[in-house]
């Protein structure tokens, strides 16, 4: 089923996941329940914490929860709200965004969040940030990485950790189900590094850093 408008929840700090929805993929239940598309495991989130609907062409979040979700700053508890490009959305500690909404034939890069007279604020990613979209993909900036399978799951399991130390032992178990040496893992974290480099420009050992054994990755380059 084609859509025609897409919804992406962009993390506002160099930590955490993008999310993004088509309105083809509405409803869209947020919460702590495991069947969640966008599933936040926060003791602070509800189960079913809110749903995100398409109506009428319109980009609606629709509350459930006992601690509310927060649009723009202001609490929405029980109510539904219309998001608009460049809002902000707080669900607990592990979702706090930026709204951007893409029609069909629009660019990501040309959408204007604010106009204050004739000065425009773009809402753009930064060329730096590296995002991983919950359908799996990859991004850096507004270059989607081309990584095989493995290098994706490995760039995923490090994401997904949010700052935490993975093992190259943790790395063997997801990655190469098991069946694998630390020089395995340290071939593919080269690979991986040398395709950001080779496809956006950016220092991929700034991103995926080793430590202690095992590695760190960061979604802004580490300074």
């Amino acid at each position: 089923m084609p859509h025609h408008s897409k919804l992406t929840f962009v993390p506002r700090s160099s930590r955490g996941l993008s999310y993004e929805v088509k309105d083809s993929q509405t409803p869209c239940l947020i919460g702590r329940d495991p069947s969640a598309q966008i599933c936040l495991l926060d003791r602070s989130v509800s189960r079913r914490h809110a749903t995100l609907h398409y109506e009428a062409g319109e980009w609606i979040l629709e509350d459930h929860s006992q601690n509310g979700s927060v649009v723009n700053g202001k609490l929405a508890k029980g109510a539904r709200v219309t998001l608009k490009h460049g809002d902000t959305v707080r669900i607990g500690t592990l979702l706090d965004h930026t709204v951007i909404i893409v029609s069909l034939g629009e660019s990501e890069t040309t959408l204007t969040q604010t106009t204050l007279g004739t000065q425009s604020t773009v809402v753009a990613y930064p060329e730096d940030q590296l995002r991983v979209v919950n359908a799996g993909e990859i991004w850096i900036g507004h270059k989607r990485l081309n990584l095989s399978e493995q290098e994706s799951k490995l760039v995923r399991l490090l994401e997904a950790a949010r700052g935490r130390h993975c093992s190259n032992e943790e790395i063997i178990k997801h990655v190469f189900d098991g069946v694998g040496t630390s020089s395995n893992v340290q071939e593919l974290v080269k690979r991986v590094r040398e395709k950001i480099r080779a496809q956006t420009g950016q220092d991929g050992s700034k991103y995926i850093v080793g430590y202690h054994g095992g590695y760190v990755l960061h979604t802004r380059p580490k300074r």
